[in-house]
């Protein structure tokens, strides 16, 4: 788990692995289908400079402000101060043309300017998980004229580099075509400082204080110096909105057999909804202090108490998320993973028996 608020991420940080490899593409191939507008090289020379708003990415046939903040973020820490995004309910007309696409946008912009001087539109076109056929991005100046636009399909050379299956690598996608443009000084994917970007996206996710995550660190701490003598009880499993107990029968057994601490399966079951929520880190943090209310009210008798969720579908995982509270409700470990993560990538999770692997090996990273 990262340390301070810039989790928001949840990756933006964890990102910078798989993008680091990305920069290598040539401008050439990257922006064979990018076409420039007579704003082009003034945008171009400014670089890190240029002031620009991102529009509500349009994902889903829905446009997203959740999403833009991402891609605002991304860019904020390759090294652009001057980055904003706003509400907003504009997307362009499902028969529009990329060709079409640059006046659809420039005339929106035109009537809504923004305090920046550029403006970036980015849709999402497909099902990211599935079935991503192409991602569009404009860039028009606070008057609608034209500047850049670029639409990455399956055949080109950034697509294929960054294989988007998901909206947050689409963000990363958006980020490396307006880097090939900007050259900023920082890799897409690796934030430089906590600026207003991330500041939003940590509070938009109910991320805690640094203070927390330090005294979450010194927790971890105590459970690891009194692991052997430890009892934990780990809670049923969320497994796609179900409560499955089988989940936490065989997790305690892989606890066991690892040699890690004293565990037995809670008496109990969670008994706690969490709305949906297209942001992981708010998901995630929504979950435990939801847990953390249930270990307080329970009065636990363990040291320490898990609770684990996994999202599956379409055969394979997405995301497992895992708490650890002490018996008094504290927090120990909070933990996310999903495709941008060494972990999860090396167990390649598809079932719950998977993900059950997947939390063992996660807490004997914590712990051993």
């Amino acid at each position: 788990m990262l340390r301070t608020r810039s989790m928001w991420l949840v990756g933006v940080a964890v990102i910078s692995v798989a993008a680091a490899g990305l920069l290598a593409a040539t401008a050439s191939q990257s922006t064979s289908l990018a076409k420039h507008g007579p704003g082009y090289a003034g945008f171009e020379k400014l670089g890190d400079k240029a002031t620009l708003t991102v529009l509500p990415v349009v994902m889903g046939g829905e446009a997203n402000r959740d999403v833009a903040d991402v891609v605002g973020a991304m860019l904020e820490g390759a090294g652009m101060d001057g980055i904003h995004t706003v509400d907003g309910t504009f997307k362009a007309a499902e028969e529009t043309t990329f060709e079409e696409l640059p006046a659809a946008v420039g005339a929106w912009v035109a009537k809504h300017p923004p305090q920046t001087d550029y403006a970036l539109y980015a849709e999402f076109l497909g099902a990211p998980h599935t079935s991503l056929k192409e991602i569009r991005m404009v860039v028009v100046d606070k008057a609608g004229s034209f500047v850049w636009a670029d639409h990455q399909t399956p055949e080109c050379t950034i697509f294929k580099r960054v294989n988007p299956r998901n909206p947050m690598t689409c963000c990363v996608l958006v980020g490396e075509c307006l880097n090939d443009v900007l050259h900023l000084p920082n890799a897409i994917g690796t934030p430089s400082k906590e600026g207003r970007m991330a500041a939003r996206w940590a509070e938009k996710s109910g991320t805690p204080s640094n203070e927390e995550f330090d005294a979450i660190k010194d927790r971890q701490k105590a459970l690891k110096a009194a692991l052997k003598s430890a009892k934990l009880e780990v809670y049923p499993v969320l497994l796609g909105g179900t409560v499955d107990r089988a989940g936490a029968e065989h997790l305690v057994a892989l606890i066991k057999g690892a040699g890690l601490c004293d565990a037995t399966v809670a008496g109990t079951e969670p008994c706690f909804e969490i709305k949906p929520n297209s942001n992981e880190q708010r998901r995630l943090w929504d979950l435990a202090k939801a847990f953390q209310t249930q270990v307080r009210k329970e009065k636990q008798q363990a040291d320490y108490a898990l609770y684990a969720e996994y999202a599956i579908g379409g055969g394979q995982a997405h995301a497992v998320h895992f708490i650890i509270c002490d018996r008094y409700g504290e927090w120990v470990v909070v933990d996310f993973q999903n495709s941008h993560h060494d972990d999860f990538n090396a167990v390649k999770p598809e079932s719950r028996a998977d993900c059950d692997e997947l939390v063992l090996r996660r807490l004997k990273g914590y712990l051993q």
